[in-house]
């Protein structure tokens, strides 16, 4: 399974697990699926494992 990272949209607090290639496509720009806002996932990552476990996959 390819390696996922924890990031959390700044507009909606909605969390969101990524692969590495998510991360590296358009600079780390990604778009909220709740909210639709785009933001840069690298800036906004999730570090703590409880949180992580609650995250949605896209």
């Amino acid at each position: 399974m390819a390696e996922t990272h924890i990031t959390r949209c700044p507009h909606c607090q909605t969390t969101f697990r990524l692969r590495l290639e998510q991360l590296a496509a358009a600079k780390g720009a990604v778009r909220c699926g709740s909210c639709l806002q785009v933001f840069k996932a690298a800036d906004h990552l999730v570090s703590d494992t409880k949180k992580a476990a609650k995250a949605k996959k896209i």
